[in-house]
C-alpha cells in the first residue's frame, strides 16, 4: 500500500505540474506516519497532523515522526532538528496545564 500512495502522488504531480500536493493521514489503522512519509517519498510538500497527540484531530499522524526521519535521511535540507526538539519539550509542557 505504501508504494500505492507513493505512486498516486507521483501520478498525481505528472498530470499537475504547477501544484503542490499534501497529505493529511489519519492514523486509525496505525499508519498515518508511514503513508505520510510514502507521499512525501512521491513528492508532497506539506504534511498536516499534530504533535505528539496534540492537534485538531490526535488521530492524525504525529509530526515529530516524520519531521525527524525526514532530518536524518536529509530528505528535508530545511529542517532544524533542534527547533524540532524545542516545540517537542514545549508541547510537552502544554500538556501538564
Amino acid at each position: 500500500i505504501l508504494q500505492e500512495v507513493t505512486q498516486i502522488v507521483k501520478r498525481e504531480l505528472e498530470s499537475w505540474p504547477s501544484v503542490k500536493i499534501g497529505v493529511h493521514a489519519h492514523n486509525d489503522t496505525d499508519m498515518a506516519v508511514a503513508n505520510s512519509l510514502a507521499a512525501v517519498k512521491g513528492g508532497a510538500t506539506l504534511v498536516q497532523g499534530c504533535i505528539n497527540g496534540y492537534g485538531e484531530r490526535t488521530g492524525n499522524a504525529n509530526l515529530v515522526n516524520p519531521i525527524t526521519v525526514c532530518a536524518i535521511r536529509s530528505c528535508l535540507s530545511y529542517i532544524n532538528i533542534l527547533k524540532c526538539i524545542f516545540l517537542d519539550i514545549i508541547c510537552g509542557r502544554c500538556k501538564q496545564i
